[in-house]
């Protein structure tokens, strides 16, 4: 049976504080996930991202969600690795060609 615990402290001559620091930890739900992404993450030698990551995961676990697996891969302090773009310097021809208009002039005189 639960009794409330207004009832059991002044029973027991104990303080609500000192009752609650004496409860044991909760247990990490995580534990197991958090490996898998450590496994997972270091297979694919860090080019996978929480995406993939969870796409891979939910293969082992069934559902789970991707918050959860960004959240655990930043606690971790995991990251994906991004595709560097290749620099194009080249942005296409820059403007108009200017007509030369000295060849409609010669040294004799205007044609």
């Amino acid at each position: 049976m639960d009794f409330p615990l207004e009832i059991l402290l002044p029973l027991t001559g104990l303080k609500r504080s000192t009752f609650f620091y004496h409860l044991p930890p909760k247990i990490d739900k995580n534990v197991m996930i958090r490996q898998k992404v450590i496994e997972i993450y270091q297979d694919n030698d860090g080019n996978y991202g929480y995406r993939r990551i969870t796409l891979k995961l939910r293969d082992f676990l069934g559902a789970i969600n991707h918050k959860r697996i960004q959240r655990i891969m930043q606690q971790l302090d995991l990251k994906g690795k991004c595709k560097q773009r290749k620099y194009r310097s080249y942005q296409g021809e820059a403007g108009k060609i200017a007509e030369n208009i000295a060849t409609r002039f010669s040294r004799n005189g205007a044609k």
